[in-house]
């Protein structure tokens, strides 16, 4: 709520509808899985389809992880590049992969 004083409210207010998707899928555990839960392997075995997308991001603007996002976001409220969009497009893949698996 700090970083965006305009939406505390509907953020705050948003905290109590979420849920980690991690436990559902550790509770189905599919076996190739091999305990592991990051969301590229879930769609492996939950939404095979949704993949190539990742791949077609990263070839796109280089985001292929969590961490290359992280280290974009950083870059970008640093002022160092401007990453929003491609930042954007990396959040809404990986609330579509959330959506697949969950499906």
């Amino acid at each position: 709520p700090r970083l965006s004083p305009r939406y505390a409210g509907r953020l705050v207010a948003a905290v109590g509808r979420l849920w980690d998707l991690e436990k559902a899928v550790k509770l189905v555990g599919k076996g190739e899985l091999r305990g592991r839960t990051s969301i590229k392997v879930a769609l492996g075995a939950f939404a095979p389809a949704m993949e190539e997308a990742y791949k077609d991001l990263e070839d796109a603007n280089g985001l292929a992880d969590g961490g290359a996002a992280q280290a974009a976001t950083v870059q970008h409220l640093g002022g160092e590049r401007d990453w929003g969009r491609e930042l954007r497009e990396y959040c809404e893949l990986d609330t579509q992969a959330m959506v697949g698996v969950l499906e």
